[in-house]
């Protein structure tokens, strides 16, 4: 069973969890850090659900930097808002 978004119900629990974390401390977790929030019994138990979000289209990674993770909604969101603040805002 999948939700409107595309994602399992475990999935979008697991997206939530990333989601909450950044929005409390600025940045995203790490493996072991998701690990502990989850429940998962190894990180390489979150890897694959971090790839199962990579594959689907929410999350992506920068190359070779610790904590690379991001949600692409949200890059996509503080895009528009920059956009429309140069419209609105124009010096």
């Amino acid at each position: 069973m999948s939700n409107k978004k595309g994602l399992t119900p475990k999935q979008y629990a697991f997206l939530q969890q990333i989601q909450v974390f950044i929005k409390e401390n600025g940045f995203p977790p790490s493996y072991e850090e998701l690990k502990q929030l989850t429940g998962l019994k190894s990180k390489s138990n979150v890897h694959a659900k971090m790839h199962q979000l990579k594959k689907r289209g929410y999350i992506d990674f920068l190359p070779q930097s610790g904590r690379s993770m991001y949600l692409l909604w949200l890059v996509l969101v503080l895009a528009l808002d920059a956009r429309m603040k140069k419209v609105f805002f124009k010096k």
